[in-house]
């Protein structure tokens, strides 16, 4: 159970939504060819990290990893750093248990949730006598409002995982508990109304996301954009006096902060050695996306269409 708890923080993005005015998709890909003169052409792929079961690798990114030396990832779980683990841990546990801090009938409802979900893996976090953090069970419960058909297993970023380590690549991530530092922030509640939210409108938030997926799979990037930027990807998620406060804190902390901590790693590994980053699909675009900060960073990042076979490097 620790591991698949250590997955789903590790695949953060999942289904958070991202917020930005500018830096819409120019392209209906998840795939981009970044290059600079004089360095190893590299790839950057925006994923999904969660999908239904069974799903396989687009071919396109299949090519890209093939031709990579190394994969970056938002987080790399290494197994055999137990301090790591244990610290990651740690930021999920309370003073107080989750019943206490949630009341019991709402926990009762999370619990039931989470047993008929994709991730049961974690039910016992959502005991109401477990020392839950409020934010890790409103974090968790977002994962449970994925179609039960949906696994992290099948995600885009766990199958290039997988294929990285048959190949013995190296594999690096781009962070380790800064998105949890984040999370602790938000108030408790806005976390007690998002989740009163979800547990009203679970076959809404299911159908939302197998549409999402679907798009997705359909390389419909402009289309992502255009609903996740919008005051509808909250409707099933958010109270309507908490909308603004969680899109500020999406945009400003979960994509910008994030992607301006990640652009440094990325400048300096690029060089090295031909890369396939691998990161939640809204991580691309926006006018803090990586692609706008590569692109300042002098790298030329070009659109791969899905009918397009990889330029050679």
């Amino acid at each position: 159970m620790k591991n698949k708890i250590l997955l789903i923080i590790i695949f953060f993005f999942a289904t958070f939504r991202a917020f930005a005015a500018n830096g819409a998709p120019e392209a209906d890909t998840f795939l981009w060819r970044i290059s600079k003169a004089n360095q190893p052409t590299s790839y950057l792929v925006g994923t999904m990290h969660i999908a239904p079961k069974n799903t396989p690798l687009p071919p396109n990114v299949q090519a890209a990893l093939s031709r990579s030396q190394q994969l970056v990832m938002e987080s790399h779980e290494d197994k055999n750093n137990v301090i790591g683990m244990v610290s990651m841990m740690r930021f999920m546990v309370s003073h107080k248990t989750l019943g206490e801090n949630l009341g019991m009938e709402r926990v009762k409802k999370l619990h039931a949730l989470v047993a008929q979900s994709a991730v049961r893996e974690t039910l016992p976090l959502f005991d109401a006598k477990a020392y839950t953090a409020p934010w890790a069970a409103w974090y968790f419960s977002e994962f449970a409002l994925m179609p039960s058909h949906f696994s992290l297993e099948s995600g885009i970023d766990s199958q290039l995982e997988n294929a990285a380590i048959a190949q013995k690549m190296p594999i690096f991530g781009l962070e380790t508990t800064e998105p949890l530092i984040m999370l602790r922030t938000i108030p408790n509640d806005v976390i007690v109304r998002s989740i009163d939210m979800r547990l009203k409108n679970v076959g809404n938030a299911k159908r939302e996301a197998e549409k999402s997926w679907q798009w997705y799979k359909n390389n419909q990037a402009r289309k992502i954009w255009a609903h996740d930027t919008s005051n509808a990807a909250f409707r099933y998620s958010a109270a309507p006096q908490d909308v603004a406060y969680l899109k500020h804190f999406l945009e400003d902390q979960l994509l910008r902060q994030r992607n301006e901590n990640w652009l440094p790693k990325l400048t300096r590994m690029l060089p090295e050695k031909p890369t396939l980053v691998a990161v939640g699909a809204l991580h691309l675009f926006g006018e803090h996306g990586l692609i706008v900060l590569l692109r300042k960073q002098g790298y030329t990042v070009t659109p791969i269409l899905p009918t397009q076979k990889l330029p050679m490097n």
